[in-house]
């Protein structure tokens, strides 16, 4: 359930929210065929609960100025099921993992500033501080009581970000909306099992970016834009459990990039649009990409560089007859120094590598048609394909080549609306070395309807035809799943 309130008070405002979660687990596709550490029926270790407050308070002393200060506190646990697939290369299909998270708690405190400079400046700021603190037992077996084994441990993270971003606009110049912004970031993560020190690792990013909005005519747009990113390590703790001694990684140095996009946005009709991009776009490879040792499944790479892809996009919309919306696009990536995980770098054991140059490419469609008054169709249709030109035999992982998403939504009366909707998944690949998460259709359906003034009713099934799939090679998804929402409002 959840419960959200905000009002006003002359020249104040506040929103507050809270939510709370709770699942003992989810109940498993009767068409999974039982494996060694999972017999079906109710996922084992899936159960979960996390709770949320939400506070904001703002001050609005003119039409000019306007300061938040805002909070949000999250507190989590849930258990991690145990991998139920039929990969004899994945070590978890031997040594599995019987982990939970007794702790996933996040903090965050906030500022929010916008304030005009007269008719034709604005100034607009933000400072945060985030605090993110988790703990994870290991355990012997499936009965999650015992840790005794050498693979048992508990696990602690204690980290915390703090920053802030300042954004300049002006249309002082005429048909321009000039944008100059700096963000600043310090990354400081803390961890350390029991009876182990605590080591610490620490990077600061910093971004600059200035972009305009050119409008030549009311059909001609122009956008232009350049930014400078540099990530740099403070330092970073490696721990030798034989030794019981903390060193520093070899000094990683800074990383820098120059970065610069394109857009061309042409309206040669009321209701046709024509865009085409260019953009070049590095990644930085973050903390847990370089040093972390994924619990004892992953070797880290310090050395681990940026990854940087030259974007292109050519996009069209339009709209016929008042009824039907379409939407495409082709997209175009050559990655240099691409960051992927590789499988079984040693017996078990994965690595974050730059494997060379990669290559992207896709088109996602989208269609919208009021058959009639009251019925709606929709769907969405992407295709991508990515390949690894230095090494083929090393796999992109997690994302399907075809996606298919379809709707139809009827409103028998203005009160009632019912949907029915599916989705298709093409296969994808789970490793680096090729184990495949098979393809999937799944349907859903659900009726909602308002029956008071303030009071609506949504109710429906997920997985209708209880399919048996996965996202990821060895964990399942829900199978058919009922639900029903009650909701109370006093607004319009």
């Amino acid at each position: 359930g959840n419960i959200n309130i905000g009002s006003n008070f002359n020249k104040f405002y506040f929103q507050g929210g809270y939510s709370y979660l709770h699942r003992d687990s989810y109940k498993m596709s009767n068409d999974f065929k039982p494996r060694a550490h999972e017999n079906g029926g109710e996922r084992e270790n899936s159960y979960r609960t996390d709770q949320k407050i939400n506070l904001k308070l703002g001050w609005t002393p003119n039409k000019n100025h306007e300061y938040v200060l805002g909070y949000i506190n999250q507190q989590g646990e849930k258990g991690t099921p145990v991998y139920a697939g039929d990969d004899k290369s994945n070590s978890l299909y031997s040594k599995p993992r019987y982990w939970q998270w007794p702790n996933w708690d996040k903090e965050t405190y906030y500022f929010l500033s916008n304030t005009k400079l007269g008719a034709k400046d604005y100034i607009k700021s933000r400072i945060y501080y985030d605090i993110f603190k988790n703990s994870l037992n290991s355990y012997d077996d499936s009965t999650y009581t015992t840790q005794t084994k050498p693979y048992a441990f508990q696990s602690w993270y204690n980290d915390y970000t703090y920053g802030g971003s300042i954004e300049y606009g002006t249309t002082i110049i005429p048909k321009n909306e000039l944008k100059l912004a700096a963000h600043f970031k310090e990354d400081i993560h803390r961890e350390n099992n029991l009876n182990e020190p605590v080591r610490r690792i620490e990077d600061n990013t910093i971004n600059i970016s200035l972009e305009d909005v050119f409008r030549i005519n009311e059909k001609f747009i122009l956008i232009p834009g350049i930014g400078y990113n540099a990530r740099k390590n403070i330092v970073a703790q490696d721990y030798n459990s034989n030794s019981g001694t903390i060193s520093d990684y070899p000094e990683a140095g800074t990383s820098t990039a120059l970065n610069g996009q394109l857009g061309i946005f042409y309206y040669f009709k009321k209701n046709h649009k024509l865009s085409a991009t260019a953009s070049r776009k590095t990644r930085f490879a973050t903390i847990k990409d370089r040093y972390s040792y994924r619990m004892g499944t992953a070797i880290p790479n310090p050395e681990l560089k940026p990854e940087t892809a030259d974007n292109y996009d050519l996009t069209y919309e339009s709209k016929f007859f008042k009824k039907l919306s379409f939407q495409t696009s082709l997209f175009y990536s050559h990655v240099t120094d691409a960051i992927l995980s590789v499988s079984n770098i040693q017996p078990g054991k994965s690595q974050m590598q730059n494997t060379g140059s990669a290559e992207f490419m896709g088109v996602e469609m989208a269609v919208k048609y009021d058959i009639l008054e009251n019925i709606l169709m929709g769907a969405n249709y992407s295709y991508i394909e990515r390949h690894n030109l230095t090494n083929p035999n090393v796999l992109f992982t997690d994302v399907p080549y075809t996606k298919v998403c379809s709707y139809l939504q009827y409103k028998p009366i203005k009160q009632i609306r019912i949907m029915l909707n599916a989705e298709y998944n093409s296969l994808r690949y789970s490793t680096s070395y090729g184990t495949k998460a098979p393809e999937f259709t799944v349907f859903n359906t659900m009726i909602a309807g308002q029956v008071w003034k303030y009071i609506s009713v949504e109710a429906g099934v997920n997985n209708i035809f209880d399919k048996n799939y996965m996202l990821t090679e060895g964990y399942p998804e829900e199978g058919m799943n009922f639900f029903m929402t009650l909701r109370f409002f006093n607004y319009n």
